[in-house]
């Protein structure tokens, strides 16, 4: 990394402190995306403002079971013929910090919790890191 670009990073890491400074109405709890969106960022196409039970239940049953009743009543296809998203993801927490990668320390997160120690990213995972 040259000066110049190590004095833009410190200056865009300077200029997001300040963001965060001016905001004091951010919480730990408080969801990534809905902070881009106070900031100003566009919300993508596929972007849902209302969220009902019944789409919920539909999402977990797609993860869960492959497939899902849709909204004319009628059974969805199978996202895959052999596997449902549960086979690779958790869809509990499985780390207990997301900054740090350490395997071991993941195995025994998972053991001490009773969560399956699987390949892919949990969907806990995905959608707060």
């Amino acid at each position: 990394m040259n000066n110049l670009q190590i004095t833009l990073l410190g200056f865009s890491l300077c200029s997001l402190g300040m963001l965060l400074l001016a905001n004091d109405t951010i919480s730990n709890d408080q969801p990534v995306a809905e902070l881009l969106f106070d900031w100003g960022e566009s919300k993508p196409d596929h972007y849902l403002e209302l969220i009902t039970p019944e789409m919920v239940q539909r999402g977990e049953d797609i993860i869960k079971l492959g497939r899902t009743i849709g909204p004319d009543g009628k059974r969805s296809k199978y996202v895959s013929k052999y596997y449902a998203c549960t086979i690779c993801h958790n869809v509990k927490r499985k780390e207990a910090d997301l900054t740090k990668v350490d395997q071991d320390a993941r195995l025994d997160y998972a053991i001490a919790n009773k969560v399956p120690y699987l390949q892919g990213s949990t969907f806990w995972e995905i959608v707060n890191r």
